[in-house]
C-alpha cells in the first residue's frame, strides 16, 4: 500500500487535469478490470452481477493552480484550483506542468529586511498579490520554456514516512482513496461475486463534485460508498471536539458533514462488520463534502456512506495518514462490499 500511495501522489492531477493520474490508475489495473472513460475524465469499471449494486469512489483531483498571465518580467500570475488556505503560499516551491514537461519556480516573498511596514510580516498575502518566480527576464524567456496560459501548477511533491507509520505527503486527500479502490479492484477480480460492484475514480471533486454528478446521471446504484478524507481533530492546537477521531484507530464512518448525513442502516451494518471481524473502527462528524452526496442527489436516493481515514492538516502540503488505517480499510471494505444487504 505504501509504494502504490507514494507513486499516485507523485503524480500531477489537479481539477481538470488529471489525466496523469487516470494514466497510472489504468496502468496498474491493467486487464484486471474493463475500464471506461467518459467525457468529462472519470474513470470506471464493473464487475460481478445482480444485486444489490454497490458503487465505490474515490477523487483522482488534488488541490493547485493554473497560469493565468505572465509578466514583462517573466514571473506567473497564477490562480486557485480548489480550497488551498492563503497562508500556505509564499516561498513555496512549485511545478508548472507544460506541454514540453515540468518546469520549477517558487511563490516568492518580500524579505523582512526589506520590509518598508514590519506589521507586513504580520498580515496573510492574498494570492492575487503574489508571483511565482521561474528565475527568467522576460516573457519571451518564459514562453520560451513551454509556459503557456492556463498551464496547471502544483506544489512540489514530497511525500515521506514518520516514525515508521505516519505518511506525511501533499494530496493524500485523496490519492489514498484511489489506492484503496486500485487494491480492491484487484482483489475482488479474482472472485466470484453475486452482486454488482462499479469502481469509480472521479474527477473535479475539489471544485464542487462535478465528475461525481456525472456518475450519479449515469448510474443508479443501491449503495454508495464514497472513499475520501476526514479532517480530523487529532492535532496539535486544533479542537479535538469538532471531529474527534485518532489516527492509528482505524477507519472512519464519516456519518455527518456539511453536505450530507450517512445512512444509519448502513451504519449498523458497517459496525457489526467490523466487529465480527475483529477491525478497529471509528465513527464521526467533520466538515467538507464527498462525491457520495453528489451521486445520492443526482441519482433516485441511494443509500449513502463515506468511510474515511482520519488525515491531520488537511488541504495542507504536509497532510497525514496512519498505514495502519489504510490496510484495515481495505480489510473493512473486502469484507463488507461482498456482505452488505439493501437496507
Amino acid at each position: 500500500m505504501l509504494d502504490l500511495l507514494q507513486w499516485l501522489l507523485a503524480a500531477s492531477g489537479i481539477s481538470g487535469f488529471e489525466a496523469p493520474v487516470r494514466d497510472a490508475i489504468r496502468e496498474s489495473l491493467g486487464d484486471k478490470l474493463q475500464l471506461e472513460t467518459d467525457s468529462l475524465g472519470n474513470l470506471f469499471g464493473s464487475i460481478g452481477e445482480g444485486e444489490p449494486h454497490i458503487l465505490l469512489i474515490a477523487h483522482m483531483d488534488e488541490l493547485g493552480f493554473v497560469v493565468t498571465h505572465i509578466e514583462e518580467n517573466g514571473c506567473l500570475r497564477f490562480r486557485k484550483i480548489g480550497g488551498i488556505d492563503d497562508r500556505l503560499l509564499p516561498s513555496r516551491p512549485v511545478i508548472v506542468h507544460t506541454q514540453s514537461g515540468p518546469v520549477r519556480g517558487v511563490i516568492g516573498m518580500v524579505p523582512p529586511h526589506l520590509m518598508i511596514d514590519r506589521s507586513q510580516m504580520k498580515k496573510v498575502i492574498p494570492w492575487q498579490e503574489l508571483q511565482i518566480d521561474l528565475c527568467t527576464r522576460s516573457r519571451e524567456e518564459t514562453e520560451a520554456l513551454g509556459v503557456r496560459l492556463l498551464d496547471p501548477i502544483t506544489f512540489q511533491k514530497d511525500s515521506f514516512v514518520l516514525q515508521g507509520k505516519y505518511l506525511c505527503g501533499r494530496a493524500i486527500d485523496d490519492r489514498f482513496g484511489c489506492a484503496v479502490l486500485l487494491k480492491l479492484a484487484k482483489m475482488l477480480a479474482k472472485k466470484s461475486l453475486n452482486r454488482k460492484i462499479t469502481f469509480v475514480w472521479s474527477v473535479q471533486e475539489e471544485i464542487g463534485l462535478h465528475g461525481a454528478t456525472v456518475i450519479g446521471n449515469r448510474f443508479t446504484p443501491d449503495i454508495v460508498i464514497a472513499v475520501d478524507s476526514y479532517a480530523t481533530g487529532d492535532a496539535p492546537d486544533v479542537p479535538y471536539h469538532l471531529a474527534p477521531v485518532r489516527l492509528g484507530d482505524g477507519p472512519v464512518l464519516r456519518l455527518l458533514d456539511n453536505r450530507a448525513i450517512a445512512s444509519t442502516e448502513l451504519r449498523k451494518q458497517f459496525e457489526a462488520l467490523a466487529k465480527k471481524h475483529s477491525i478497529p473502527l471509528q465513527v464521526g462528524a467533520t466538515g467538507g463534502g464527498t462525491d457520495g452526496s453528489a451521486i445520492q442527489r443526482a441519482g433516485t436516493g441511494a443509500h449513502m456512506m463515506a468511510i474515511s481515514v482520519a488525515v491531520r492538516y488537511l488541504h495542507s502540503t504536509v497532510e497525514i495518514c496512519h498505514l495502519e488505517d489504510l490496510d484495515n480499510l481495505v480489510t473493512l471494505l473486502e469484507t463488507s462490499v461482498q456482505d452488505l444487504k439493501l437496507p
